[in-house]
């Protein structure tokens, strides 16, 4: 049977949403991340992890490919669903830092809708 979202659960996935921002760093739109500190941060990726089961509870995660299959990163995989369920746009972007050291920076943005 599919699962219902109540009307009354939005406070507690802007919650969810908010917490996970907090979580990697994000205050506005102006703030961003390199995806090879978040690689690193394992206490970050675990901390995203732990909100897995309120996830679960609150949104339609059947089709996630995150909770389906086995992702390279499961984190990232959970924040662009959550960002996508509320209308936020993560852009990327390749940064060069030297000669040959790239990094791959994020910004999420809110849409207006």
């Amino acid at each position: 049977m599919p699962k219902i979202l109540k009307l009354e659960d939005n406070k507690i996935r802007d919650d969810i949403l908010h917490n996970i921002l907090e979580i990697i760093g994000i205050k506005n739109n102006t703030d961003t991340f390199l995806l090879s500190k978040m690689d690193s941060d394992e206490t970050t990726q675990n901390n995203i992890y732990n909100l897995e089961q309120d996830i679960k509870k609150y949104y339609k995660t059947g089709k996630w490919a995150c909770f389906t299959k086995p992702t390279k990163r499961k984190w990232l995989s959970i924040l662009k669903y959550i960002c996508k369920e509320h209308n936020y746009v993560i852009e990327s972007s390749e940064v060069r830092f030297s000669h040959n050291i790239y990094d791959r920076l994020y910004k999420i943005t809110i849409t207006s809708t």
